[in-house]
């Protein structure tokens, strides 16, 4: 096992996408170059994006996130960090709440609308609102507008309220 110097946080991990920071490598664009080319040569790893000047590295990959890791770990290029990926008690309280308003939506429309699309639509009377008052300078119309529409797109899409 190699004599491990860096560590690399977990900023962010999906199916078959890793994004890892290393603070303390933050600008050495040679070390980030060496750990693309090591990184490269691990079977399962098909597409690795550095970024010295945000200190992050991008991995797309087909293999267990822990092999990705420990291969670091044995290569002497970093010690990975995962970190709580638990959510807090007030967070799963928030979405709980949020989920059950969300149904009792649905249920009162007859399942036509939303939580996500009710916010929608009242970010955009309020940006109406605003634009019939001749008042532009509360809440931008154009920011109620476009927080309604990003709101009514992700609610379409995703068919949750929001509570994604």
């Amino acid at each position: 096992m190699a004599n491990v110097q860096s560590v690399a946080i977990l900023s962010h991990q999906s199916p078959g996408r890793l994004r890892l920071r290393i603070p303390s490598k933050k600008g050495d664009g040679l070390f980030f170059q060496s750990l693309k080319d090591q990184l490269s040569t691990l079977s399962g790893v098909e597409r690795i994006d550095v970024n010295p000047v945000t200190g992050s590295i991008l991995l797309v990959h087909s293999i267990d996130a822990e092999k990705i890791a420990q291969f670091a770990r044995e290569k002497g290029l970093f010690e990975t960090q995962w970190g709580s990926t638990k959510t807090s008690y007030l967070h799963q309280e928030v979405t709980k709440a949020f989920n059950i308003l969300d149904e009792r939506t649905k249920g009162f429309t007859g399942g036509g609308i939303n939580l996500g699309a009710m916010a929608s639509l009242a970010l955009i009377a309020a940006g109406t609102y605003q634009v019939f008052r001749g008042n532009f300078a509360a809440i931008p119309w154009y920011t109620a507008y476009w927080y309604g529409l990003n709101l009514f797109l992700k609610s379409k899409a995703g068919g949750n309220g929001g509570g994604e």
